[in-house]
């Protein structure tokens, strides 16, 4: 049985090993060069040169993601429902006197926890959300019109992207059919790995 060390140190290899991986000099509120850092940033932000991340708000974020988007669901399914004006909802919250956080408004309306994320302007996943869940928030809101919390422009752009996907599906298959047809022979032959030349 090993004795165990009275130090409170972890003498053992793994224990020693570790102490050495572990920076000397872990940086705080008090170091010289973070206060540095901070004030910085703090001016940065009073010029107007340093915005935070989420307040621009990004559609389809880049056309990576859009080309991944179009991938996964390579059948191009019409989703059903509205995308959230999440800019009009992080207005209203700015604005109303009890209700402060896109949470506790997404409890208010009922909204299921796989929703919440499209009343938060920091998500960047968009998805279409039910009508009667937008009903339920401009109720929770006092809003009259529930339209008024769609992001019309995320719809169109969404469905233009719908369009040219489907467009570009239709068209790789004519062209597809119309290779095969031109030399039908070359894809009558199954082809084996022995067979292919190259890398």
């Amino acid at each position: 049985m090993k004795e165990k060390n009275k130090s409170g140190f972890d003498l053992s290899k793994i224990g020693i090993r570790i102490s050495k991986e572990r920076p000397e000099h872990e940086p705080t509120h008090n170091d010289p060069d973070v206060k540095t850092m901070m004030e910085e940033r703090t001016k940065m932000k009073k010029e107007g040169t340093l915005t935070l991340g989420y307040d621009r708000e990004e559609r389809l974020n880049s056309p990576d993601e859009k080309i991944d988007e179009f991938l996964d669901k390579n059948d191009v399914e019409k989703e059903v429902g509205y995308f959230i004006n999440r800019k009009v909802i992080s207005e209203i919250l700015k604005m109303h006197p009890f209700i402060t956080s896109a949470r506790q408004l997404s409890a208010k309306a009922k909204f299921p926890d796989k929703r919440y994320g499209q009343l938060n302007l920091k998500t960047k996943q968009w998805h279409r959300v039910d009508k009667q869940l937008i009903k339920n928030l401009a109720s929770v809101l006092e809003i009259k019109d529930w339209r008024v919390l769609i992001d019309h422009e995320m719809t169109k752009e969404y469905e233009r992207n719908q369009k040219k996907a489907q467009k570009y599906l239709s068209d790789i298959e004519q062209l597809e059919k119309k290779i095969k047809e031109e030399n039908p022979e070359q894809y009558e032959e199954e082809y084996s790995v022995f067979n292919v030349v190259g890398n």
